[in-house]
């Protein structure tokens, strides 16, 4: 039931990444009307530039929902933590040892790598797409995401994106990180100091449950599939008032034919390598909490047996 709680924040990443792939800004274009036909040539005047700005807007419904979803998680949490409460001496035994230090460590090295790395590459086509040029392209990583989100016009202005971007940082690396970390102090100090182990491993369970990037590579995976249509609908106000301008005939009689496309926007999305970093570091870090649990000997499963069955030991 808590692994499954973290499931509900999908919607944060895909609003996040939506935000990010509808955002344009378009470089100028020369508006050049056709006035004259001289033969092999056209006349034409100067009418000024073209360009456009486009952004989606969240009303403050999608951070209701989402404080909502941060609310039935930590509630989740709460009530698996009061059913299985720890016990300090089992927790030493199950300390995983070395292999689970091995795994927890490199779950936290590809993680940081993977934050810098591009997860997404997505390629903006169509009329839009043409006018945005070199801008089309976008390569998306975790920190891309959240800078465009707090630094790009109309979307740092929203209140309800910036708290979005501080959900997902939180998500997606603060947590994650400060989870390894502490997992590693738990193991490290699960001999020697119990109590304290035990503590540290309170606090990264509690961190487990909202560490989503198993959460974030599943937002990735569906837009692979299914953005297309979403950004088209996100963008058909804006593919509606420049409706008239789209035409083959319009484009050709401004100079602006070289825009021409049969669609208003189009999404083609392509993984890059940190999506494979993440998934490295979530099966390591899947791994370590694996062997971290694991009882050491057949002595520890009995142990954990005989406490179960001990009166009072659930109060």
């Amino acid at each position: 039931m808590n692994a499954v709680a973290k499931w509900s924040f999908v919607e944060v990443f895909f609003f996040c990444l939506a935000a990010v792939v509808t955002w344009m800004d378009s470089p100028k274009h020369k508006v050049r009307v056709k006035v004259a036909n001289a033969g092999l040539f056209d006349v034409r005047a100067n009418a000024g530039d073209f360009s456009f700005d486009a952004f989606i807007e969240l009303l403050p419904g999608a951070m209701s929902m989402i404080l909502a979803i941060v609310l039935v998680t930590a509630i989740t949490h709460w009530l698996v933590y009061e059913l299985d409460p720890p016990q300090p001496k089992l927790a030493a035994r199950r300390s995983g040892g070395i292999p689970a230090l091995i795994a927890t460590s490199g779950a936290l090295l590809f993680l940081l790598l993977a934050v810098e790395q591009t997860v997404l590459v997505i390629d903006r086509k169509g009329f839009l797409g043409n006018a945005l040029g070199n801008r089309s392209e976008v390569d998306i990583s975790l920190h891309t995401m959240i800078s465009t989100l707090r630094q790009k016009p109309f979307l740092k202005e929203q209140a309800t994106i910036q708290v979005l971007s501080i959900f997902a940082g939180f998500l997606a690396v603060v947590a994650p990180i400060f989870e390894m970390v502490l997992l590693i102090a738990s193991l490290y100090s699960a001999e020697s100091k119990v109590e304290l182990s035990c503590q540290l491993r309170r606090v990264a369970e509690w961190l487990y449950s909202f560490d989503c990037v198993e959460v974030f590579l599943f937002t990735c995976v569906i837009i692979l599939f299914d953005f297309d249509s979403f950004v088209a609908y996100m963008l058909k106000d804006e593919c509606y008032r420049m409706y008239a301008l789209m035409t083959r005939k319009t484009l050709d009689k401004v100079g602006l034919l070289y825009l021409y496309d049969d669609t208003c926007v189009k999404i083609e999305a392509q993984l890059g390598y940190g999506f494979w970093f993440f998934l490295v570091a979530v099966v390591l870090r899947s791994l370590a909490w694996r062997l971290a649990r694991a009882p050491l000997h057949s002595e520890d499963s009995e142990a954990a047996s005989a406490m179960m069955d001990l009166p009072g030991e659930k109060l």
